[in-house]
């Protein structure tokens, strides 16, 4: 996870908090799919990982990342 998000829970809540049109685009229900399975298997690395690359690129798409990284 970026290091700005410290659990996959409070991924799972800030994505839910997107206004609909966003949290509608592909890469986030792609991210929120990967983080539910993390969620329901958080034992599992290649899950976490392939969460992990989701959330990346979903917040990279959106322009996000390199404006948090900054914060």
């Amino acid at each position: 996870m970026p290091e700005f998000i410290e659990t996959v829970d409070v991924a799972m809540d800030q994505i839910q908090e997107l206004p609909f049109g966003v949290l509608d685009r592909d890469h986030w229900r792609t991210a929120k799919a990967a983080l539910g399975a993390v969620l329901d298997h958080p034992n599992d690395q290649a899950r976490l990982r392939q969460a992990d690359g989701a959330l990346r690129y979903a917040l990279a798409t959106e322009g996000w990342l390199n404006e948090l990284k900054l914060m």
